[in-house]
C-alpha cells in the first residue's frame, strides 16, 4: 500500500509538471516524501533499505521540481527562449529550447521555435512532433 500511495503521488506530480503546474508537483512530491518517511515508524510492510532508496529518490525529485518551479517563477524559460531566438546555431537553439521546455512544458511558443530549428538541421520527424505539440497547446489556449 505504501509503494502504491507514493507512486500515485509521484505520477500526479509528473503529470502536473507536464501541465505546467510545478507548484502542485512540488506539493505532491513533498507529500510522497512525508508518506515514505513516516513508513519506518508505522505498521506498513516495507524493508528499510527499500524505504531509504524511495526516500532518497523522492528527495532528488523534490530538489529538481523546486528548481524548475523557481526557474518558472523567475521567467527563466522566457530568457532561454529569447537566447534561442538570437542563437545563430540551430543545434544550440534546440538545446536552449529543450531546457526551456523542461521548465515550462506547456509553452507552445517554445515548441514552435524548436520545430523551426529542427527543420534547419534536417530533423524532420522531430520537427513534426514539436509542431503537433505546439498546435495542440495553441488549440488549448
Amino acid at each position: 500500500a505504501l509503494k502504491l500511495h507514493v507512486s500515485t503521488l509521484c505520477r500526479r506530480a509528473m503529470a502536473s509538471v507536464w501541465l505546467g503546474d510545478h507548484g502542485r508537483a512540488v506539493d505532491d512530491i513533498k507529500q510522497a516524501l512525508k508518506v515514505a518517511s513516516s513508513s519506518s515508524s508505522s505498521s506498513l510492510q516495507s524493508s528499510s533499505s527499500e524505504t531509504e532508496k524511495m526516500t532518497e529518490g523522492l528527495r532528488r525529485d523534490l530538489e529538481r521540481a523546486e528548481s524548475l518551479y523557481s526557474d518558472l517563477q523567475n521567467g527563466r524559460d522566457r530568457e532561454l527562449l529569447e537566447q534561442a531566438r538570437k542563437e545563430n546555431s540551430p543545434s544550440a537553439a534546440i538545446e536552449l529550447l529543450s531546457q526551456a521546455l523542461q521548465i515550462n512544458p506547456s509553452s507552445a511558443e517554445c515548441f514552435s521555435v524548436r520545430a523551426e530549428n529542427h527543420m534547419h538541421v534536417g530533423r524532420h520527424s522531430a520537427c513534426v512532433r514539436d509542431c503537433e505539440r505546439a498546435a495542440d497547446l495553441f488549440a488549448e489556449a
